[in-house]
């Protein structure tokens, strides 16, 4: 009662047994059915099998990567490869497809492209004539007591290679009045001269086809021979000239000249000048051979065309490219105009030159003109203008001068070329005048390192030093830089320079010393200084004679006038000094009660007040007489005191 009927819907893809069990035979799709004996009732499993079909693809891949051209080949057996591929596309698109079906076409398609059978093609076909070549031109002369239709001549073909497969082979004429059968004879259709270009064509299966020809002529007195009017003609392109042929012989008294007098016009090349009917246009420039042929006989007669094109826009590109100074060019660019500047001059001095040759060059010219580069600019001085910048400390300068400075480097065009150099060159200009413009950040400052020592900032004087120093390095000193002394001609005195240097040895400042009483700037105070201060009360010197320095250390007192206490204090000084060995340093006078007298007679020490800006301007009105004999007095004890 359970007896079930297994089936399956193709053997070749999947077998099954009576117990239900399924053989995979090859990939595809299967349905396996089972169906009761009793009462006929069925189920149905669908199985598919994968397939391989990396043979069909390599043989589809193959036959298309051969590029097989429909010509090649005969039709018969491209049109049986041409099914086979498009059968094992179909195959290959189709999820359905049987291992069996895919095999197969595989097959079917390789077989097919190997039964290809190549056409062979006809590449030439001659006309012959008695078993030879035939001539292009056969005369056929006609006797008077004969007629034309009683004449002929008889051509025949071949064509190479000797088993080449063809469609057709057709004989024509250009003259209705000179047939040609398929057999090759030729002959005239009435009774009076005439001539024709007879052709044979070989067409094969695919239209393709070649062709050979000659000209016949049937004439009772033949040509014998052409001439042309002209045997050189010139002009430029568009023009026209006319060429008239005739041909012999010619008729005297209207008997006797050839019967057939037409002519066939030629030109060697087409691209420099065309005829047509004896009218020859010239076309571009160069030079062409103008030939008529008799069409009886073949007899012929040359003519000469040379085509001139105009230069002149050619000569004006050239004369432009020449101008150029390329020594500011670089140099692939220069060599390529170069290049074609040669160029353009061959096709210049080229007679035979097209004025397409013309325009290339012209536009060669253009093209490497419009390619040229400049030379890049050069950035010499503005790069060491900038590495000058980048060594600078920012830190010792006043931020407005150096961001001056930065604001010119920040301002540098790098995309400048030769024909800017001035530019380039203006802005290394205006880095170097930054810098050149920056103002320090002053740290070093002078100071005074013993008690009593005034520094005047405002006129830039310092007070307080006492009488014939050793030196001044105990009274000052400088704070991030360096002092260097310059002494007056008599020693470390009035007028002694003080320099401040800054850390980079930049000088800073230089201050003047001022002993209060050293007049002459020897160091001492004495009667040469007050003879000096008399001659001062007495008008004899002003300050601008004597500087500002001396003027203020000529007011011993600091009462902003130079008088008489001033002379007078100098006096006393001058008599102590001679107690004091003038020789000895100060540090051995220290002890001295005498040059402590001595230097106690003038008081150095300012720093609670300052001399008076203008001492002594005006001095006090003297009695005229008591001055004279001052100054003359004074005078005298000056000059004693030199003399000593």
């Amino acid at each position: 009662l359970n007896e079930v009927v297994w089936k399956s819907s193709n053997d070749s893809i999947a077998t099954v047994d009576g117990n239900g069990l399924v053989t995979i035979v090859s990939g595809g799709v299967v349905t396996i059915t089972a169906t009761t004996v009793i009462g006929g009732l069925s189920a149905k499993c669908v199985i598919t099998v994968a397939t391989d079909k990396t043979s069909l693809k390599k043989a589809i891949d193959d036959a298309e990567s051969a590029g097989y051209i429909e010509q090649n080949y005969t039709k018969d057996s491209y049109a049986a490869y041409l099914a086979a591929l498009n059968k094992a596309k179909e195959v290959y698109a189709n999820d359905d497809a049987s291992q069996s079906e895919i095999d197969t076409a595989a097959t079917e398609l390789v077989n097919a492209a190997a039964a290809l059978v190549s056409y062979n093609r006809a590449t030439k076909i001659t006309i012959k004539q008695n078993g030879a070549d035939a001539a292009k031109f056969i005369s056929v002369k006609v006797p008077v007591y004969k007629t034309y239709t009683s004449q002929s001549v008889q051509l025949s073909y071949e064509y190479s290679p000797s088993d080449a497969m063809y469609e057709s082979i057709v004989w024509s004429s250009d003259n209705d009045l000179v047939t040609v059968d398929q057999n090759g004879k030729v002959a005239p259709k009435e009774n009076k001269a005439c001539a024709a270009k007879i052709t044979v064509t070989i067409t094969d299966h695919f239209g393709n086809s070649i062709s050979d020809y000659v000209y016949v002529a049937f004439a009772n007195t033949p040509a014998t021979g052409i001439s042309l009017n002209e045997s050189s003609l010139s002009g430029k392109p568009g023009e026209t000239a006319s060429l008239t042929a005739s041909v012999e012989p010619k008729a005297k008294l209207g008997v006797g000249g050839a019967n057939i007098t037409d002519v066939i016009w030629t030109t060697s090349d087409p691209s420099v000048a065309t005829v047509e009917n004896g009218t020859v246009t010239f076309v571009d420039g160069g030079t062409a051979v103008i030939t008529a042929y008799t069409k009886d006989g073949g007899h012929s007669a040359q003519c000469t065309v040379t085509v001139t094109v105009a230069k002149d826009e050619l000569l004006s590109a050239i004369n432009a490219a020449k101008a150029i100074d390329l020594s500011v060019r670089t140099e692939a660019t220069a060599n390529a105009l170069r290049t074609a500047i040669t160029e353009a001059e061959s096709v210049y001095n080229n007679s035979s030159a097209k004025s397409e040759d013309i325009a290339n060059a012209i536009t060669a010219l253009k093209n490497a003109t419009d390619a040229l580069e400049y030379l890049a600019g050069n950035y010499d001085k503005v790069n060491a203008a900038v590495d000058a910048f980048n060594k600078l400390d920012a830190a010792k300068y006043t931020e407005e001068s150096y961001n001056a400075v930065k604001a010119a480097v920040n301002a540098v065009d790098y995309s400048l070329n030769i024909t800017k150099q001035s530019e380039i060159d203006a802005m290394a200009d205006r880095i170097n005048e930054a810098i050149g413009n920056l103002v320090k950040v002053v740290t070093a400052k002078i100071k005074a390192v013993k008690d009593g020592v005034t520094v005047d900032e405002e006129k830039l004087f310092i007070y307080g030093i006492e009488p014939h120093t050793d030196g001044l390095e105990s009274y000052l000193a400088a704070e991030n830089g360096t002092l260097k002394i310059v002494a007056t001609s008599h020693g470390q005195g009035t007028g002694t320079k003080i320099e401040l240097y800054d850390e980079d040895d930049v000088l800073v400042k230089t201050y003047t010393l001022v002993i209060f009483g050293d007049v002459n700037g020897d160091g001492w105070y004495d009667a040469t200084d007050a003879t000096i201060v008399n001659c001062i009360i007495g008008g004899m010197f002003t300050k601008d004679q004597l500087g500002e320095a001396v003027w203020f250390a000529a007011d011993c007192n600091h009462d902003g006038v130079i008088g008489e206490a001033d002379s007078e204090m100098l006096q006393q000084a001058g008599v102590l000094l001679q107690q004091i060995d003038q020789g000895a340093k100060q540090t051995e006078l220290e002890t001295s009660s005498v040059y402590n007298e001595y230097i106690g007679l003038i008081d150095q020490n300012i720093e609670s007040e300052k001399p008076d800006e203008k001492p002594n301007e005006d001095p006090a009105q003297q009695n005229w007489v008591i001055t004279i004999f001052e100054q003359i007095f004074n005078l005298i004890k000056l000059l004693l005191a030199i003399l000593k």
